[in-house]
């Protein structure tokens, strides 16, 4: 299934969609007949799971899936801008037999939500880590690296599955986000929310 990003040329709609095709890009439409590739090009299978906001001046800022990588990607309509890895999931879980630090690749970037600050470098994106069924926080940095904290879940005892359609707004300097979370053991399910204190640049 391709996965497209189109903007209405008479709003600030933007509307995520999709075709019968198997690969994918992420786009924004400046018309129904002439969509701009942001990401996804040579073959590339990117813009799955978007998530949208508009700044200011104008300016779409998307976070998404590539699913070639399976990692969570960050891009701009701006000019000559250049989608920017926010989690690549790489993590290390512990040591092999002989030492060496042992790596993984989690599943990450689904049920994703794009806050905007204002200002520079300050955008903030939530998410799942679908590996350890975490929910996650990124907020971007100056330097362009995001910052990543763990906000609930993946830890011992297993409290749920965390991550799942995942929301956020900015209360002043703090995000306040949702999560919906599944506890299949007990058959239970619910919705939590979380604030978080950010350092606003």
């Amino acid at each position: 299934m391709r996965r497209t990003i189109r903007r209405r040329s008479s709003s600030t709609t933007i509307e995520p969609t999709a075709s019968s095709r198997c690969r994918g890009s992420a786009r924004r439409a400046v018309s129904s007949a002439n969509p701009v590739v942001l990401d996804g090009t040579a073959g590339g299978d990117a813009g799955w799971s978007p998530t949208v906001q508009i700044d200011a001046t104008g300016i779409a800022h998307v976070a998404y899936v590539d699913a070639n990588a399976n990692n969570l990607k960050y891009v701009t309509d701006a000019p000559s801008a250049i989608p920017e890895i926010i989690d690549d999931g790489y993590r290390i879980v512990g040591t092999s037999v002989d030492g060496y630090p042992e790596p993984v690749f989690d599943f990450v970037g689904q049920d994703a939500g794009l806050v905007l600050p204002g200002g520079t470098h300050n955008d903030l994106v939530v998410y799942q880590d679908a590996t350890t069924q975490e929910l996650l926080l990124a907020q971007h940095q100056t330097n362009g690296t995001w910052m990543h904290t763990s906000i609930a879940g993946g830890t011992t005892p297993w409290p749920g599955a965390y991550g799942f359609f995942a929301s956020a707004s900015l209360h002043g300097t703090d995000v306040v986000m949702s999560t919906w979370v599944i506890d299949q053991p007990t058959g239970e399910n619910w919705v939590e929310v979380f604030g978080h204190a950010t350092s606003i640049q």
